[in-house]
């Protein structure tokens, strides 16, 4: 005996950018926190206590502050040259 339901429906998949962890980011990158996808422009980034990272964004108030394991989604980030 066939129990199952024909289905109607249909799946749809979005490729998503992958995280890295907030340590990684630098003066110029843009990026999103997970979960939110809008786009976060670091202005300047300095350390805050020890696992830290106090941000001041493009067109915000105030600064924000990631732990530095923190994963978020890197838009565009700059490369330090060696």
């Amino acid at each position: 005996m066939n129990t199952s339901a024909p289905s109607n429906g249909f799946i749809v998949t979005v490729e998503q950018t992958p995280t890295i962890h907030a340590a990684a980011l630098r003066e110029g990158d843009t990026f999103a926190l997970v979960g939110n996808g809008s786009p976060l422009a670091i202005l300047t980034r300095r350390r805050h206590l020890q696992s830290l990272w106090l941000l001041t964004l493009e067109g915000q108030d105030a600064p924000i502050t990631l732990r530095d394991d923190e994963q978020i989604r890197p838009y565009r980030c700059c490369v330090p040259s060696t």
